[in-house]
């Protein structure tokens, strides 16, 4: 479901019910500012450094999530229907 400014108050009701039905939900920001190529390369392979450990990704981003705004922000319901043994979004 796409949701906008103008439908948000309009939506929110079912959204809620959606997220407290939920066996879990996920949650994915689109974010200015955030780039792909890690800054410990320079993009070719042959000077590439290697790869940057768990801590120095977490540290980048959450330097961009305090720098940049949030563009989009998307959530996702799942639900767990145990008879059956299988997950359906919400």
């Amino acid at each position: 479901m796409e949701v906008d400014q103008a439908h948000f108050r309009r939506q929110l009701l079912p959204i809620l019910k959606n997220i407290a039905n939920a066996s879990f939900v996920t949650f994915d920001l689109e974010m200015s500012g955030i780039t792909t190529r890690p800054k410990y390369s320079a993009g070719d392979r042959a000077h590439d450094i290697g790869k940057p450990s768990l801590q120095q990704q977490y540290d980048d981003m959450r330097s961009a999530a305090e720098t940049f705004q949030v563009l989009q922000f998307g959530i996702t319901c799942v639900e767990e229907d145990r008879e059956k043994g299988m997950w359906s979004f919400c």
